[in-house]
């Protein structure tokens, strides 16, 4: 208990909750978007291209962010970057042009990579390196946890309630997550004025290899957040709800084991397993045929998407202790963009084949990372110092 509070006190758990409640406000959107273009502009054939357009440009405005948060005041950066995201959000409701949608989407998109990029910044100077899978663990914890309840949530709001309520909602909780960060102090830094003037990097070389395993795995979320809602739904299986249950009960349980492991005896063996649950994903999905199929995927998914994204953040952050700003900026851009790749990818697999052929043929991605992972073995067997 003395060793977590070295980084586990008020400030990381204000970042967290900062986190988490951002997370929220768009884990919502995530299914009920693409419901929203359809029944407003009858969009059904555009749905990958909706997600995408978000993410693209998230994924866009990242080095730009990284850049800006390695120069003082990263809290006003992120607070600005909260508050569009909450006013673009209730925007949606009142747009009545798709292609003004499609521009919203973009600045929605941008103000989202801003926000999200600030506070994986600032959680990660907050955890010491000798600790960091465990840290950002506990820290990638509160966008797993929103991830696996927030899609369920946005569905309800939506079925029970209103597109207009879902929108608000969005909006409220940007709002709760500025107001936290209003608490928020952050460290004086110290900048080293020797090191010369700062060089705008798009891609740190130095974390390269993590991020791409992170994103060919993140492909495969990109496509279960798209469309295993209406797959489910094709195969006559109703309880969608049960997956992301299941999926936040495992994170919650295993997350704090794998992270000390991984600091301690290095994260190759695990990532490795966590590829191969992946995969188990994927083959379920494929040959789903009842709720048990459901259930077990979202076990299996636990264990694998949510060992996997902590382990490579940290694995960055190692990488580039000096650069965490670029280090950050780069693995969560390969982040947003397996997840764009993923939904529009998965949308033209739908469109010419159908959805089960959408996890048979990813089956691709996660074996990719999987060879990465072991000509690159030596550096995830690298433990903390």
């Amino acid at each position: 208990m003395i060793q977590i509070e070295r980084f586990f006190g008020k400030q990381f758990l204000l970042i967290w909750l900062v986190n988490f409640t951002i997370f929220m406000a768009f884990q919502i959107l995530i299914p009920t978007i693409p419901l929203y273009a359809s029944e407003t502009f009858s969009a059904d054939s555009i749905v990958g291209l909706i997600v995408g357009l978000f993410t693209i440009s998230a994924v866009l405005i990242r080095p730009v962010s990284s850049f800006l948060l390695e120069l003082k005041n990263r809290r006003i950066y992120i607070l600005v970057g909260l508050l569009l995201f909450g006013i673009l959000a209730y925007s949606y409701f009142w747009i009545s042009s798709l292609w003004l949608f499609f521009i919203f989407r973009i600045f929605h998109g941008a103000s989202w990579g801003f926000s999200t990029t600030g506070t994986s910044t600032v959680a990660s100077y907050l955890i010491p390196l000798e600790r960091a899978s465990e840290g950002m663990g506990y820290f990638t914890l509160s966008q797993n946890i929103a991830m696996a309840i927030g899609p369920a949530l946005g569905l309800f709001i939506v079925s029970r309630y209103s597109f207009h309520s879902l929108f608000a909602n969005s909006f409220y909780l940007s709002i709760i997550a500025f107001l936290i960060m209003l608490f928020f102090k952050e460290k004086q830094r110290v900048i080293d004025k020797k090191s010369g003037k700062k060089k705008f990097v798009i891609i740190e070389k130095k974390v390269l290899i993590p991020s791409l395993i992170l994103f060919f795995t993140t492909v495969v979320q990109g496509a279960i957040v798209s469309f295993l809602p209406l797959y489910a739904l094709k195969r006559d299986i109703e309880q969608i709800g049960i997956y992301f249950t299941v999926f936040a009960i495992v994170l919650v349980v295993m997350r704090p084991f794998v992270g000390r492991f991984a600091d301690k005896k290095g994260s190759f063996n695990i990532t490795l397993v966590s590829i191969v649950s992946i995969m188990m994903v994927l083959f379920l999905l494929y040959n789903m045929q009842s709720s048990l199929d459901l259930i077990l995927a979202a076990l299996f998914w636990g264990f694998g998407f949510g060992t996997i994204h902590p382990l490579m953040q940290a694995c960055a952050i190692r990488l580039a202790p000096d650069d965490k700003e670029k280090a950050n900026g780069t693995i969560l851009t390969f982040f947003d963009a397996g997840i764009a790749v993923g939904a529009m990818v998965g949308g033209i697999i739908a469109n010419v084949f159908n959805y089960s052929a959408i996890f048979l043929s990813f089956m691709i991605f996660p074996l990719i990372a999987r060879v990465i992972l072991v000509n690159n073995k030596k550096i995830f067997s690298q433990k903390s110092e």
